[in-house]
C-alpha cells in the first residue's frame, strides 16, 4: 500500500470512513499526518481515508480525528 504524507494545520481534521480491520493512530509533534495502510486525499483542512481494510496513521497530537462507518479495532 502507498505511504503519503501530507502538511497539515492545527485546522486540519483526519476523517477515516469504511475501514473494516484495523486503525492504529500514533501521535508525534510534527506538523503532518503520514497515512500508509490506505489511500488517503487531502480535500481542503480535511485528510480523507476511505474504504480501506486497515489505515495506519501518524498525525499531530492535537488534531481531530473523525471515525464513521467502520468496523475495525482502534489503536
Amino acid at each position: 500500500m502507498p505511504h503519503q504524507t501530507f502538511t497539515v494545520t492545527e485546522s486540519t481534521t483526519l476523517l477515516i470512513r469504511e475501514c473494516s480491520d484495523r486503525i492504529t493512530i500514533q501521535g508525534w509533534d510534527a506538523p503532518q499526518v503520514e497515512i500508509s495502510d490506505a489511500t488517503a486525499r487531502q480535500d481542503g483542512n480535511t485528510i480523507v481515508a476511505q474504504a480501506a481494510e486497515r489505515v495506519t496513521a501518524r498525525i499531530p497530537r492535537m488534531m481531530n480525528v473523525a471515525i464513521s462507518d467502520s468496523e475495525a479495532d482502534v489503536h
